[in-house]
């Protein structure tokens, strides 16, 4: 099982390994999805679009300049770019490709108080989409709407901004989380914004009317969470940090179920299904459709791992199935 970067969806079907100066696109069943694609550096940043056909890469080096900053986007079937390269002015710290696939954004200076800046370019004709998009601080992260009409960037001051990146404009008010931001995304439907963020320790998630920018729940306490993301369904969301993960109802920002003891969830693209890392070190796979319903339509090493044992912190070390099927059942 691999893990996906923070503040994006899970997706079980591809995943991208970088090394060696290579970057290859892998399916679900671990095959390669293409040839592998040669790059000038090791130093690379990648993403892949939805859909799986398109991989963008960023490449360059951080702290040692000599080679030019640069993002392309291939085929991933080819291993063809499909326009120029898109030159860049710093190391491209992230990249992501709209949904759509037509457009790809690059977030630089990550790491910069002053000078964090998000841009959208045509990676056909390899030029800008629209203005720099900047907070006048970093910019930790930076994702795109469902349309990729909209860009969602956030910001260590707590800021969380909607832009139209074509215009530059603004686009409702600035949400603000408890400083800092450290990221901040669409639901599957755009509606909703998921925010993660607060100082070391007190991390804490929050539900945002997408439209009014106004809060639709109370802080969600995760401490040490480094990774938020929504089912595929929007129904609930998942949270991951200091071994272990949470899973809320994203309609009232309600624990699902007590903390479960595991690392590196993973939603199943297109179904309401987790996959997780138990304490036991074996995947556990839980289907939250399921399991409202019917214990023993989980698979067999999940039902091995579905009893009780808390431990002396009262987190669940493994799941219990009976407490989480009757929540389910209330939500229904």
């Amino acid at each position: 099982m691999t893990p996906l970067p923070p503040g994006r969806p899970f997706d079980d079907a591809f995943s991208v390994v970088a090394g060696d100066r290579l970057v290859r696109v892998a399916g679900g069943d671990g095959r390669p999805a293409g040839p592998p694609i040669e790059m000038p550096t090791d130093d690379l940043t990648t993403g892949v679009s939805a859909d799986g056909k398109l991989v963008a890469i960023g490449s360059g080096q951080r702290f040692e300049p000599t080679i030019e900053p640069k993002v392309i986007v291939a085929s991933v079937a080819t291993g063809k770019p499909i326009g120029p390269p898109m030159p860049q002015t710093s190391f491209p710290d992230f990249v992501e490709i709209s949904p759509d696939g037509r457009w790809v954004s690059v977030l630089w200076h990550h790491y910069n108080p002053e000078r964090g800046m998000v841009r959208v370019w045509d990676p056909r004709t390899g030029q800008p989409a629209g203005p720099l998009l900047t907070h006048g601080r970093a910019v930790n992260t930076a994702h795109f709407d469902p349309s990729g009409k909209m860009l969602l960037t956030a910001s260590p001051d707590g800021a969380v901004i909607v832009w139209d990146p074509f215009t530059g404009r603004e686009l409702g008010p600035r949400i603000m989380h408890t400083a800092p931001a450290s990221e901040a995304l669409f639901s599957p439907d755009g509606k909703v914004i998921l925010t993660r963020g607060g100082r070391q320790g007190v991390e804490t998630l929050r539900l945002w009317d997408a439209r009014t920018g106004k809060p639709l729940t109370l802080a969600m306490a995760h401490p040490g969470a480094g990774q938020a993301a929504f089912s595929a369904d929007g129904r609930f969301v998942v949270s991951s940090g200091n071994g272990v993960i949470r899973l809320w109802l994203a309609a009232t920002g309600d624990l699902l179920s007590p903390p479960i003891r595991g690392t590196e969830p993973r939603w199943h693209s297109r179904a309401a299904r987790l996959l997780i890392n138990a304490s036991s070190d074996h995947p556990l796979m839980l289907d939250l459709d399921r399991a409202a319903a019917d214990a023993p339509s989980l698979p067999l090493a999940a039902q091995a791992l579905a009893a009780r044992h808390v431990d002396a912190t009262g987190v669940l070390t493994e799941l219990d199935l009976g407490s989480l099927r009757s929540v389910l059942r209330a939500v229904r």
